[in-house]
């Protein structure tokens, strides 16, 4: 489930998520999901065992992009680099992150230990 990769990985053990994407219309560009982002009272609820993770959307992830400066809005990259930290709202989310338009299923490649300690 990507809702509960989204927390475990992210807020849980601070790790990354790895995504395919067609974002900019290419078809296959994968970005590396480095943060999500809840409303406040959603983020709380779900901490404190109030809510399902499952039940409620997160406003949005944070990727970092090689290919550059992506802009969700337009669905263009506005600069060929730059690609650092592209606040992407779950509506995008929903209709560029395989399988496209899905509001269930994502597919992710996850890590359950980091790479190295800095």
């Amino acid at each position: 489930n990507f809702k509960e990769a989204l927390w475990n990985n992210m807020v849980c053990d601070n790790l990354p998520l790895v995504v395919s994407t067609v974002f900019g219309g290419f078809l296959g560009h994968i970005v590396c999901v480095t943060g999500v982002q809840y409303k406040t009272t959603d983020y709380e609820n779900i901490k404190a065992g109030k809510v399902s993770v499952n039940s409620v959307n997160p406003v949005a992830i944070i990727v970092d992009d090689p290919w550059g400066k992506y802009n969700p809005a337009t669905n263009k990259y506005d600069a060929p680099n730059g690609g650092n930290d592209i606040v992407v709202p779950w509506d995008v989310v929903v209709k560029r992150v395989k399988p496209v338009n899905s509001t269930t299923t994502k597919w992710a490649h996850t890590f359950n230990h980091g790479a190295a300690k800095i």
